[in-house]
């Protein structure tokens, strides 16, 4: 029985982390694509960010 449990176990944790590779996925595909270094001026930043916020984002 415990070699059962711990294989119907593996196939469990197995199903649950393909569930959350798709999930990313399907969240990364809705989520808008970052500028390129070039589609904005360098040195300028993003309309409606205030500069505290955006260093302590880069920070982390």
């Amino acid at each position: 029985m415990g070699t059962i449990g711990a294989f119907l176990g593996g196939l469990v944790v197995a199903g649950v982390l393909m569930w959350a590779v798709r999930l990313g996925m399907t969240v990364r595909r809705r989520e808008p694509r970052r500028p390129w270094p070039g589609q904005r001026e360098p040195g300028r930043l993003p309309m409606g960010r205030k500069l505290h916020r955006l260093r302590r984002q880069r920070r982390s």
